[in-house]
């Protein structure tokens, strides 16, 4: 009853992959390879029978409960990549005052939440697709990812992210006051460490941020400098909670333990919330090597500390310092080259006693092209030779293709032909009043604007705009025609430039693409020379062009061609003939014949 043809004996049946567990590996193969043999082998008779049985298992399939989550494909997981990357930039600030300082009850809920958030996410990560460097694919299977996950970072994301609060308040900690000097002698005061564990969430960072490399546009350089910025914050931050925590580590209240005054060491016997502020300046002036000396150590363990914040403090503002040199290095490659250009421009034009207006033309052409998308004289062609071929074709069916198919000549053309026709485009730029075509030149190159303003034949073409379509005309005759009009640049131009002979290249591999072509080029040139043909009569008769014609202009020459046909094959009494029952069809009606105005303000005739 379920349809399978005789010839399906070496395949699992259809009921058999209904009975298999949805999550397992086996189900997906078996399913697949049911789907490959039916779509390929199929008879009509068990059609119906394979429609009904592929919609059930399709929808067995889809109501697994933890679908596998793409990365770059899930809109949702984003925002959760958001949200986790805000909690552990609040976990990285708060977790050290809390252990170092007393705060609010409140933050224990708060911590609570957050730990179970984390634990969720951990749960998720056996549910997201990873990358595998070594096979070169997304791996979308739950066992693979599972097994991934468990041998890589799921031991320190689970440690990160148990219920700490959760297990302190089970130990009867509900609350440390570390402002009671009690607390700072007490044994119990180490559970208060535990909580530091949540810093391991710092971890995930890299991996939340690779996958937002992806999704979005970031600037680097900026990204850089703002993390040593988040990077120098952090170290005084710890450093100053460390510096808090110091009594607590040692087990000491200042006063009683190595018998000098509190007044000394200046801050009080114990730490409160106040004095953050203290232990914040006092590890800034100690990182900076500062050092006023109106807060210093006391015990053996601070000044060791103390030694451990210079050094820290002079290595990691020496790399910062480098780095951030480096990276606004970085950042200023396009004007160091434009600088570098500009220099050998200078030199150039003094070399060979350039006179001023050229000078000016040349400087103006240089920062037009720093200034424009291929600042710095770095052409986009750099960045897209460097691409894979299967992603050229896709950019470009994105950015030229889309120009390229709104000429009406490649309409109905396939689209393959298409982005293949847009990755032979060459980029070119112009400045203002200079000639893209000249008079005579032959009709051998096409150009599509980008940027600018460009006239030719009579017509005006802005971003996206095609001239030299002529070029297509003169595409299946042996030789090129000579072009009688011209395309001037009206302001800075970058324009794409389409050879005849890449065109003709491209269309010896798409044989039905140029059959398409072919029959669009024979009627459009058919209809080109009727039009052309018209306006020579009229010109013949009436002795002048039509407006639309002047305004048009004659860029193929046919209507002069015609023209003087015309008149070398016309007797001249023909011709005379012809205006002067062209002036008789114009003339107005003789009074008698006027039409008459009715009471009701119609007009009849008599």
């Amino acid at each position: 009853g379920l349809g399978v043809p005789p010839w399906y004996a070496d395949t699992p049946g259809v009921a058999q992959v209904l009975s298999m567990n949805p999550n397992s590996d086996e189900f997906r193969k078996s399913w697949n390879r049911l789907r490959q043999v039916y779509s390929t082998r199929h008879t009509t008779n068990a059609h119906s029978d394979f429609q009904k049985d592929t919609e059930l298992l399709s929808k067995r399939l889809n109501s697994v409960t933890f679908q596998v989550i793409h990365a770059q494909k899930n809109p949702h997981l984003r925002y959760w990549d958001a949200l986790l990357m805000l909690l552990i930039s609040f976990t990285t600030v708060l977790q050290p005052y809390e252990v170092a300082f007393t705060l609010h009850p409140i933050f224990g809920y708060l911590n609570l939440a957050m730990d179970f958030i984390f634990l969720a996410d951990t749960l998720l990560q056996f549910n997201i697709a990873y990358y595998d460097t070594v096979m070169a694919k997304t791996v979308m299977v739950h066992r693979a990812i599972a097994r991934h996950y468990l041998t890589n970072s799921f031991a320190v994301d689970m440690l990160a992210s148990l219920p700490y609060q959760a297990i302190l308040w089970g130990l009867g900690h509900h609350q440390f006051d570390k402002s009671d000097p009690g607390f700072i002698v007490d044994s119990a005061r180490l559970w208060s460490f535990l909580g530091l564990l949540r810093l391991l969430r710092l971890l995930r960072a890299p991996r939340l941020m690779s996958r937002m490399e992806r999704l979005y546009s970031i600037d680097h350089g900026m990204l850089s400098i703002l993390t040593f910025v988040m990077q120098t914050f952090l170290l005084a931050h710890f450093s100053a909670c460390l510096w808090g925590l110091a009594p607590v580590i040692q087990g000491v209240v200042y006063g009683q333990g190595e018998g000098e005054a509190a007044s000394d060491h200046g801050v009080p016997h114990f730490m409160s919330q106040g004095q953050y502020s203290y232990c914040l300046y006092f590890a800034v002036m100690t990182l900076t090597s500062v050092g006023y000396g109106d807060i210093y150590p006391l015990t053996s363990f601070e000044r060791w500390l103390s030694m451990c914040f210079m050094l820290c403090g002079a290595y990691f503002f020496g790399y910062v310092i480098g780095s951030i040199t480096n990276t606004v290095s970085i950042r200023n490659h396009a004007q160091n080259f434009f600088y570098e250009t500009m220099d050998k421009l200078q030199a150039f034009v003094e070399e060979h006693q350039v006179n001023q207006d050229l000078r000016t033309r040349l400087r103006s052409y240089f920062i037009y092209r720093y200034k424009s998308d291929a600042a710095g004289g770095v052409s986009w062609n750099e960045i897209f030779d460097l691409m894979s071929p299967s992603l050229k074709q896709e950019v470009a069916k994105n950015t030229c293709a889309r120009w390229i198919s709104n000429v009406s000549f490649f309409k109905g053309c396939e689209e393959d032909f298409i982005v293949r026709l847009s990755l032979s485009l060459h980029p070119e730029t112009f400045t203002p009043r200079e000639k893209i075509i000249t008079l005579g030149e032959e009709s051998n190159r096409m150009y599509v604007v980008r940027q600018g303003v460009v006239a030719s034949e009579g017509r005006i073409f802005i971003s996206g705009g095609v001239i030299g379509l002529d070029m297509l005309t003169n595409l299946y005759i042996m030789s090129a025609s000579i072009r009688n009009y011209e395309g001037i640049a009206l302001t800075f131009c970058n324009v794409m430039r389409c050879d005849r002979q890449h065109v003709l290249e491209i269309l010896d591999k798409f044989p039905n693409t140029s059959a398409t072509l072919r029959h669009t080029i024979i009627r459009h040139v058919f209809q080109s020379e009727i039009r052309s043909y018209s306006r020579a009569v009229v010109r013949m008769i009436t002795g002048k062009r039509s407006v639309h014609a002047r305004l048009m202009g004659d860029p193929s020459g046919r209507e002069e061609h015609y023209y003087k046909k015309l008149l070398e094959l016309s007797p001249e009494s023909d011709v005379a003939a012809l205006q002067e029952t062209l002036l008789a069809a114009r003339a107005p009606p003789p009074l008698d014949m006027a039409p008459q105005k009715t009471r009701r303000g119609t007009n009849h005739p008599p």
